[in-house]
């Protein structure tokens, strides 16, 4: 990425189960900012190990990332969090 490159982060939040997802966004919007600012920071400096797309996904995709709850896809125009939360 350029310096100065206007792109996009966009997360996904999969819950299985309806009741679960509306009472995790209730807390989640209970979390003061300075706490949301330190897990993003911590969040930042866990390893990754990126794959190529190699057909295993949709075709926008370049490269992923895959963790225990969760999946990261880049894409020419933005970066993809995907989280799964088990209910």
């Amino acid at each position: 990425m350029t310096a100065g490159a206007n792109r996009r982060i966009r997360v996904v939040l999969a819950v299985a189960d309806p009741v679960a997802a509306k009472a995790l966004a209730a807390h989640a919007a209970k979390i003061p900012s300075a706490t949301k600012q330190k897990v993003l920071d911590t969040y930042g400096k866990l390893p990754l190990s990126f794959e190529v797309n190699r057909g295993q996904n949709a075709p926008q995709v370049k490269f992923l990332a895959r963790g225990t709850g969760y999946t990261l896809y880049l894409t020419s125009r933005e970066e993809l969090v995907s989280f799964v939360v088990r209910a």
